[in-house]
């Protein structure tokens, strides 16, 4: 009969080295421990680190705004997107920080870097409108409380590929 610790479904490993099961140091009581191979996995080729999954609620707060942020390597991954100008079709980005500023901000610029837009830093109609647009979904200029298009991005950034 096969012994079941010597076969290749399990590694028997003594600090973290694979042994034989039949190695002397068994008699001395020393902890050891036993893995089963499940299956196989998938590796990250992008070189972005993977993320905490995003829940895929279209709400535009301050998970999926850290996401953004963490996605475009800009500084300050706080979860807030700075120096917005509250207007009806962004009131729904929770995530933002409204002044009258019009400073923008870093993250936003470097979305509409990659959207091949103007580059203010302000969410605004055309930022939102190009976003919907690359994402597939409708293309009103507004993030509703609850948006597809919000949605879409999660999902995009569920799989660091925007």
């Amino acid at each position: 009969m096969e012994n079941p610790l010597s076969s290749k479904r399990f590694f028997h490993t003594h600090n973290g080295i694979a042994v034989d099961t039949n190695d002397a140091y068994m008699s001395t009581r020393l902890p050891h421990h036993f893995y089963r191979i499940v299956g196989s996995g998938s590796v990250n080729t992008d070189n972005k680190p993977q993320m905490v999954t995003l829940n895929l609620d279209g709400q535009f707060g301050n998970a999926t705004a850290k996401r953004l942020q963490e996605y475009f390597d800009t500084a300050g991954k706080d979860g807030v997107i700075s120096h917005q100008y509250k207007q009806t079709f962004n009131q729904n980005i929770y995530a933002a920080q409204f002044d009258s500023s019009l400073t923008g901000s870093n993250v936003v610029k470097a979305l509409q870097r990659f959207l091949g837009i103007e580059q203010d830093g302000l969410f605004g109609q055309a930022t939102i409108k190009a976003l919907q647009k690359h994402l597939g979904t409708t293309q009103d200029g507004m993030i509703s409380s609850v948006s597809d298009s919000v949605k879409e991005l999660q999902r995009a950034l569920n799989w660091n590929k925007i």
